[in-house]
């Protein structure tokens, strides 16, 4: 047993929960940091020590850093959906700030994890997916909310020992944003954007939190930024679609959608949203991403920096998710 101390936000969410139950089993003694309202029950039975006092209060989080004697501070929470970046800025890039402001001075810190995202890369071509060494041209208010989260981090780095992971989509058990793509299948239709190849990069949530954690025990790792993603670089959208289709046990017909009917619904949503002052997940710069060739990312430098080893090939992965997906009854 390690018996070290781990602290992660976010601890309540999909990847989260993932995370807490692989350092519960890698022997740490995890606390998670949550909102009062936030809903916990991925993390019910599970032997941790809950924090409901937010992530914004600077204090407060200095406090328990230092009482616990905090090792390893894995900061997943954040924002994927706002009104305007305002909203994503205050989501994404003031409570890392509270973060790394409390965490200065915390003797016993070995590394902080920050969260990014690969949509804070930018657009790819099918079979050229990005490295670290790419530039960061992000096409939404969220990607440069997280352009803003890592520079934020980099400022940190001559005071604190950070590493920024950007995942690509991630899908795996407890998921609900890949599963529309699965129930979308299930109702025989694989929906194909524009009338050229496009790819996208995945990641089993299993392997992505095995990386969190190798990522954050390696001393090479400190003060570097790495894409985790899957078993496989890319995976083109007609073979995602009749993978699921194979596994779901039904007929589906490829349907391609426009590119200007993808910006037709997305002004659609829009609309509606600037009307009731909701924020919507699909708007029109989702648009943009949703139309370009590619988003996809390779993870040679976490390969080679801290042996990441993402064996979770699509087939057994998409199964698995599938079968659970059944068994709660959500597909």
């Amino acid at each position: 047993m390690n018996n070290k101390i781990s602290f992660v936000t976010g601890a309540n969410g999909f990847v989260g929960s993932h995370l807490v139950e692989y350092l519960l089993n890698q022997g740490h003694e995890v606390h998670c940091l949550m909102r009062k309202s936030s809903d916990d029950k991925w993390l019910k039975g599970l032997a941790v020590t809950m924090h409901r006092n937010g992530i914004e209060d600077i204090e407060f989080l200095k406090e328990v850093f230092s009482k616990h004697k905090a090792n390893y501070i894995f900061h997943l929470a954040g924002t994927v959906k706002a009104f305007d970046y305002a909203g994503f800025e205050a989501g994404n890039v003031k409570p890392t700030r509270c973060i790394l402001e409390a965490s200065l001075g915390i003797d016993s810190l070995e590394k902080i994890i920050v969260t990014s995202s690969l949509a804070a890369s930018r657009a790819t071509r099918v079979g050229r997916p990005n490295d670290e060494t790419c530039e960061r041209i992000p096409l939404t208010d969220y990607g440069i909310s997280k352009v803003a989260e890592e520079d934020l981090a980099m400022s940190y780095m001559d005071r604190l020992p950070i590493s920024i992971i950007r995942p690509p989509v991630v899908y795996g058990e407890r998921d609900v944003e890949v599963l529309l793509f699965f129930k979308t299948v299930k109702a025989h239709l694989i929906p194909l954007i524009g009338f050229t190849p496009k790819s996208v990069s995945l990641v089993y949530v299993g392997d992505l939190v095995k990386g969190f954690y190798q990522c954050a025990i390696s001393e090479k790792s400190k003060n570097q930024t790495y894409f985790l993603g899957g078993h496989q670089d890319e995976y083109t959208w007609p073979y995602l679609g009749e993978l699921a289709a194979k596994l779901l046990n039904v007929w589906a017909v490829k349907m391609r959608v426009p590119h200007f009917v993808i910006f037709i619904i997305a002004f659609f949503y829009e609309f509606i949203a600037n009307l009731s002052r909701r924020a919507v997940t699909f708007n029109t710069q989702k648009g943009r991403e949703m139309v370009s060739e590619s988003w996809s990312c390779t993870s040679q430098k976490a390969k080679n920096d801290f042996g990441y080893n993402p064996n979770m090939t699509i087939e057994v992965g998409f199964k698995q998710t599938i079968t659970w997906y059944r068994e709660k009854g959500w597909i």
